[in-house]
């Protein structure tokens, strides 16, 4: 897990500071992870529109440009990842 990008996402996705981030307890991240996959935040949808018509259009994402897709190795969902590392949901 890539535990900056996660906080660049939550910076992004809330409008939080690092501080707040830093100040987020598991059960509270995963209470916004279940919302957020009901609801996306506007940044996440937006980007899900710019993919859909880069796929449709047949654009190539070029070799220096991000995809917008989370940079994990296994492409699991943040919850289930935490779990497998040992954390505890209270």
């Amino acid at each position: 897990m890539n535990w900056g990008e996660l906080f660049v996402y939550l910076v992004t996705a809330t409008g939080w500071t690092f501080e707040e981030v830093e100040a987020l307890t598991l059960p509270r991240l995963a209470e916004l992870n279940k919302l957020w996959d009901k609801v996306p935040p506007d940044f996440v949808s937006l980007n899900e529109i710019r993919l859909m018509l880069r796929s449709y259009f047949g654009v190539k994402e070029s070799s220096g440009e991000s995809t917008g897709e989370p940079n994990n190795s296994d492409n699991g969902d943040l919850i289930g990842d935490l779990l497998a590392a040992g954390f505890v949901m209270t």
